[in-house]
Parts: structure tokens; C-alpha cells; sequence
């Protein structure tokens, strides 16, 4: 079965359950700073692993065709450390994640859409694991890129920019994660 992805404008964060199809709201009119514009809840899945061999782990949601391609900054929430069998409802945690958002161009002429986030100063293993996405402001758009090492030179300066947003954006942003 396929674990499709919400998206909504304001939800309470709670560890969602498989949905059959995807819900696509408008931000709210008055955004607030520090805010995401829009947030994507779903439960990671296995990608093909380019952003691990590039240095570049990510958390992959499946999305289906929405208006947000490109680069975003944003942050991810999950629960960590939940444990049914002793009952532990485990903690939830924040980062700071460089967000891509598209059909991976560089790699694929035809690819489907996919949610990416590289979650900033985290390691460890997501898959599987309820995460909602805010994407809080556009970086850039998608671009196909010549190879790899065209694409990482870019990586490098979309994570500088997307720390520079946190720190300038984010109240407690060093305490994130």
C-alpha cells in the first residue's frame, strides 16, 4: 500500500494515519514569520538513495502534483524514541531542513513528484516514521543540472542559505533538534 501525504494549512501535530488520497489547502491570508506557509504530513519512504550517495541524505514523502516545486526552507517534526511496548509516547523534535520538491530532473526526463528534506545536523534512520514538513519560505526553483557535481555545488549553497534563514528566522533556531 502506498502511504499518500496530507498537506494542510494548520493542523495540530499528531502522528497521522495512511490516508487514501491527498488534501491541498491554501495558506491562511495573514502569514506570520517563523510560520510555515504549508505543511505536508506522511510517513517516510524508501527513495533511490542519490541523496545519500551525494552526501545529502533526505526523508522522501511521495506528493502528488501540487503547486510547491522547487527548493525550500523549512523544518520537520517527528516523535522520537515512541515506544508502544513500554508505553513511552516519546518526545517530539524539530529541525531545520533544505526541502526539494519536484520530479528530480537532472536524474530522470519523466520522474514522479517527491517531497526530499534534508533535515539539517540529524543522523539516523526516518523510514517508515510519521514526519510533517513545513515549508516556510522558497529558496529557489527546480533546475536541471548538468551531473552530479553541478548538483552538489548547488546543495551546498541551498543548506548555507537555509541556515542563514533559520538563524535569521527562527526564534531558538539553534535549539532545533
Amino acid at each position: 500500500m502506498n502511504n499518500q501525504t496530507i498537506v494542510s494549512e494548520n493542523p495540530t501535530f499528531s502522528a497521522p494515519s495512511v490516508v487514501p488520497t491527498s488534501v491541498a489547502k491554501p495558506a491562511p491570508e495573514v502569514w506570520q514569520p517563523g510560520t510555515p506557509r504549508l505543511e505536508i504530513t506522511g510517513v517516510v519512504e524508501h527513495g533511490n538513495a542519490w541523496g545519500r550517495l551525494l552526501g545529502f541524505p533526505t526523508a522522501n514523502l511521495p506528493l502528488d502534483n501540487h503547486d510547491v516545486d522547487g527548493v525550500w526552507a523549512g523544518t520537520v517534526r517527528f516523535v522520537e524514541g515512541a515506544n508502544e511496548e513500554t508505553g513511552n509516547p516519546g518526545r517530539e523534535v524539530e529541525y531545520v531542513a533544505a526541502i526539494s520538491i519536484g520530479t528530480r530532473q537532472t536524474y530522470y526526463s519523466d520522474g514522479v513528484r517527491l517531497l526530499e528534506a534534508h533535515l539539517l545536523d540529524f543522523a539516523g534512520d526516518l523510514y517508515g516514521i510519521p514526519i510533517t514538513v513545513g515549508l516556510h519560505e522558497l529558496v529557489r526553483g527546480q533546475v536541471k543540472f548538468a551531473g552530479s557535481d553541478e548538483l552538489v555545488a548547488q546543495l551546498i549553497v541551498d543548506v548555507q542559505d537555509v541556515r542563514h534563514w533559520a538563524a535569521s528566522n527562527l526564534a531558538g533556531a539553534a535549539q532545533l533538534g
